[in-house]
């Protein structure tokens, strides 16, 4: 393994989902959610900056709702887009709540801090509830 972030086709494998594969692998005990095994590849993760948060939560919303990113690494910028392309350092930088409207919206981000690497992306799906036909 080159490097953490090296994956299947571009897409990030998240923390729980590597240790479940090396559990796999090696066979391991497997990982619970509470306790991830300490090992070569989970330890060098703390040069690394933690992945955004969605408040609210994804998911289904009866009305227009304000998303906003949070990262607790210190001196983190938050890069997303909303066109469910992968973000790049050159996306724009979180600064503002997301207003979802309509009926759908994707949210992805991730975080840069100096000295550490990149979080991997986060994927937020936000969807606003259809309103029923007045009869």
């Amino acid at each position: 393994m080159e490097d953490w972030n090296d994956d299947y086709a571009g897409w990030p494998i998240h923390e729980f989902q590597r240790a479940y594969l090396e559990a796999l692998v090696f066979h391991l005990k497997r990982p619970s959610r509470n306790a991830l095994p300490v090992t070569e590849s989970s330890a060098r993760r703390d040069g690394v900056a933690s992945e955004p948060e969605f408040l609210p939560q994804p998911g289904v919303f009866p009305g227009d709702t304000r998303v906003t990113l949070r990262c607790s690494t210190p001196g983190a910028v938050m890069h997303y887009t909303v066109d469910s392309s992968q973000p790049l350092s050159s996306s724009p930088v979180y600064e503002a709540p997301i207003i979802v409207k309509g009926t759908e919206l994707t949210i992805k981000a991730f975080a840069a801090a100096p000295g550490k690497k990149d979080s991997a992306v986060v994927t937020g799906i936000f969807r606003i509830e259809e309103k029923s036909a007045a009869r």
